[in-house]
């Protein structure tokens, strides 16, 4: 952790300073180390740390503070999603996961349970065969956003390893 119990109207102030402080010292030469984390390992979290407060020294206080309107408007595009109630399985798709070992395994792999009963969540690996990992074509991409805004409110979340969650 970076800064303990930082204020919420500096956030972005913190934010931009680690961005500075990467920007000066990052590797942009490289897309496989252009990353915080290698720039963290390389200096030292307690270096990092040091070079991101004497930055957020450099920024005007009031440059990117943050204000209860500004909050409330990035918090209204966050509003919660309303589900309808489900049963959890229907005979239909019991049956198919029956007959069907190919997506069953597929199934057992990807889906995941929900917080809300009679939906799951789905994980899409962005691993393809023959391609290089963690690529995803544009064509591919619309399609799964397609089946974000048909399947999950157009929802579509990244997880630490670069695949791709329908929530």
């Amino acid at each position: 952790m970076l800064k303990d119990k930082l204020p919420w109207v500096d956030l972005l102030s913190y934010l931009e300073a680690i961005l500075r402080v990467f920007n000066r010292y990052g590797r942009r030469d490289n897309k496989y180390k252009a990353r915080i984390k290698i720039l963290v390992s390389m200096l030292g979290i307690e270096a990092f740390q040091q070079e991101v407060e004497q930055e957020i020294q450099q920024i005007p206080k009031e440059l990117n503070r943050l204000t209860d309107s500004e909050l409330s408007r990035i918090a209204s595009q966050f509003l919660p999603v309303v589900y309808e109630t489900l049963g959890e399985t229907d005979l239909e798709f019991s049956t198919h996961i029956q007959n069907n070992t190919d997506f069953s395994d597929w199934y057992d792999l990807n889906v995941r349970l929900h917080k809300v009963s009679g939906y799951r969540s789905v994980v899409i690996s962005t691993k393809f065969p023959n391609n290089i990992p963690d690529d995803v074509t544009s064509e591919q991409m619309r399609a799964i956003a397609d089946l974000a805004d048909r399947f999950c409110f157009g929802e579509i979340r990244v997880t630490h390893e670069q695949n791709l969650v329908l929530p």
